[in-house]
């Protein structure tokens, strides 16, 4: 009787899901019957259809675009080195469109393609008509150059690890102005597409402006040199002089001189002399110094003539204060005035013997 039981409760509880189930079933029944089931009048359809639909052309080779380098000093013909590297790594030597280029640099141009099909070639020809301000000097070996048209020829075949053409021109010494230049690519299937660039030239320095030592664009009368430790356009003739104007020199006696533009001094004059214009003085041209000799003077003396004396007349007039005048002896003969001196010296000698 005990083994009974679960087998009771087993069956009681299949029959209570098996009930549930039918219920479940009965409602879901009873909910379609509420629902409408006949179908709808179709909606009107046009006659007139259209489809209309675009296929993509494969892609081909393109001309994708052309880049200008600065000239690196480790090129040579067919070699080109596009970075140049420093301590910081490696740096482009690009030149970006419109960027200014000076008279007389030497660039490097390159013809980029895209659209290579991966693990395909494509060969195709790029052809560049170099302008007057530029002249060709190298390029890679798949590339000619025809002087008289001026242009640039590459036949080449592009690849996924090569896919450009490059040639090196050098801007001329008059150029001004911008440079626009245009490459043209050409594939085997006749597609075609071309790409350009744009390069400024750069105003050559004027005096007292920046240069390169290496590049010397200063004008013709002047130099690029290095003053207090930068490079600019001076004269040479003056190079301390930052207008380029040398002063006027100021010649000194003797030295040579320009009769047409007569720079002497004021006291001297540009006069030839042994066949050498030089500056004299015009008073002594043969004096080296310039300076004259003082001719000697004889200091004259000064003579008067004799003029005959005439003895004033002595007029003595009388006076009643006055004592009578003392007549003055008459100069004459020497005997008398040597008879005084003797006799004098005589009575000199007599009182002397009788004192002592």
């Amino acid at each position: 009787m005990t083994k009974k039981i679960p087998k009771t409760i087993a069956v009681i509880l299949s029959s209570l899901a098996l009930l549930g189930l039918t219920v479940f079933l009965a409602y879901k029944i009873y909910q379609t019957r509420q629902e409408n089931l006949a179908p709808t009048e179709p909606e009107a359809v046009s006659e007139d259809c259209t489809l209309e639909f675009s296929i993509k052309p494969p892609e081909t080779l393109v001309c994708e675009k052309k880049l200008a380098y600065r000239n690196d000093s480790r090129n040579k013909s067919g070699y080109y080195y596009f970075y140049s590297r420093d301590r910081d790594g490696y740096e482009a030597n690009i030149i970006n469109n419109g960027e200014a280029v000076e008279n007389g640099e030497i660039v490097v141009f390159l013809i980029d393609t895209s659209n290579i099909p991966e693990g395909g070639e494509i060969e195709y020809i790029v052809t560049d008509t170099l302008p007057s301000s530029l002249t060709f000097l190298d390029s890679y070996s798949m590339c000619s150059y025809d002087n008289p048209s001026k242009t640039v020829t590459c036949n080449d075949t592009a690849t996924i690890n090569r896919s450009h053409v490059a040639f090196r021109a050098k801007i001329a010494d008059d150029a001004s102005g911008t440079i626009s230049n245009t490459a043209t690519l050409r594939t085997k299937d006749g597609q075609e597409s071309t790409c350009s660039i744009t390069l400024t030239v750069a105003s050559p320095p004027e005096c007292y402006q920046a240069c390169d030592q290496n590049n010397d664009l200063c004008p013709d009368d002047l130099v690029c040199q290095e003053i207090n430790g930068s490079p600019v356009c001076v004269n040479p003739d003056c190079p301390e002089e930052e207008d380029c104007l040398c002063p006027e020199p100021v010649l000194a006696c003797h030295q040579a001189c320009d009769p047409d533009n007569d720079l002497c001094p004021d006291n001297l004059v540009c006069q030839d002399v042994d066949g050498s214009p030089v500056c004299v003085n015009p008073d002594c041209p043969e004096e080296e110094d310039c300076l004259c000799p003082e001719e000697p003077t004889a200091t004259p003396i000064e003579t008067t003539e004799a003029q005959p004396t005439q003895e004033p007349d002595l007029v003595i007039q009388a006076s009643p204060t006055s004592p009578p005048p003392t007549a003055l002896p008459e100069a004459g003969s020497i005997l008398p005035t040597l008879g005084v001196i003797l006799g004098g010296i005589t009575l000199a000698i007599l009182g002397f013997f009788f004192v002592f």
